[in-house]
C-alpha cells in the first residue's frame, strides 16, 4: 500500500462520521409539540404574585431546585414597566415604516368579546399608568 492511499482511506472514515443522520421518525412525522407545557409558578406574596412559568416536564427535585434559585434572584427581573426605567425607547419603541406618498386606509374598528375586552382595558391602563405607550390622534 501506498502511503498516500493510506491517508486517503482515513479521509473517507472521518467523512462518513460527519454525515448529518436523519431524524428519528418521533420527531418527523408525529407533529409533536416543540414547546413544554409550563406550570405556572409565583415567586412574590400574595399582593405582588411575581408570576413566571417553567416546564412541566422538569422531574420534582429539578423543580424544587429551579424554584430555589429563581427564588432567591427574584430582584433581578423587571416585573412591571416602572421597575425598568433605564429602558431604552430604541428597542422599546414601535414605529411603522410607512411610505409617506401613500395616503393611510383608515380601518373598521375591530370589536371583541366582553371578557377579553375588559382583560385588554386593564393591560392598557397598566401600560399608560406607567407611561410606557401614549394615546396618539389622527385626523380622521
Amino acid at each position: 500500500m501506498i502511503f498516500g492511499e493510506e491517508q486517503d482511506a482515513g479521509k473517507e472514515d472521518e467523512e462518513l462520521v460527519n454525515e448529518p443522520k436523519e431524524a428519528p421518525l418521533l420527531l418527523e412525522d408525529r407533529g409533536q409539540a416543540t414547546i413544554d407545557e409550563l406550570v405556572e409558578i409565583k415567586l412574590g406574596s400574595p399582593e405582588e404574585p411575581k408570576i413566571t412559568y417553567v416546564s412541566k416536564s422538569l422531574s420534582n427535585s429539578e423543580m424544587k431546585e429551579y424554584v430555589a434559585y429563581l427564588s432567591d434572584y427574584k430582584d433581578v427581573f423587571g416585573w412591571s414597566y416602572k421597575e425598568m426605567p433605564g429602558l431604552d425607547l430604541k428597542v422599546a419603541t414601535h414605529k411603522l415604516a410607512v411610505d409617506p406618498s401613500k395616503r393611510p386606509v383608515k380601518q373598521a374598528q375591530r370589536r371583541f368579546h366582553s371578557d377579553l375586552a375588559a382583560k385588554i382595558e386593564l393591560e392598557i391602563y397598566k401600560l399608560q399608568a406607567t407611561n410606557f405607550i401614549h394615546e396618539v390622534k389622527y385626523p380622521t
